[in-house]
């Protein structure tokens, strides 16, 4: 799914992007519906930098705007791991 969105993407566009990740370790088939795998912050990070060259997280400061995370995750959705959401630009395309 991924390698299709990069070859997807020109390379001046990004993903902007957010997902469950509240366990300090990756779980296979967590309790969830909808989420067949949760990834731990660490192993979002390898698994995104396969595909970009360039993830910026609010975790780290490097990602834009955080104040407008900040706000979404005070107002209405609460993410248990600081770095939803990050957004991935230089697409890797094979």
């Amino acid at each position: 799914m991924m390698q299709n969105i990069v070859n997807n993407l020109s390379p001046d566009e990004f993903l902007i992007l957010s997902t469950p990740c509240g366990r300090s370790e990756t779980l296979l088939n967590p309790g969830w519906e909808h989420h067949k795998i949760e990834y731990s912050g660490v192993a979002l990070l390898d698994f995104m930098k396969r595909y970009f060259g360039t993830v910026l997280r609010p975790d780290d400061g490097s990602l834009p705007c955080i104040e407008f995370s900040d706000k979404i995750n005070k107002d209405r959705i609460r993410y248990p791991l600081k770095m939803n959401p990050i957004l991935c630009e230089d697409p890797i395309q094979f």
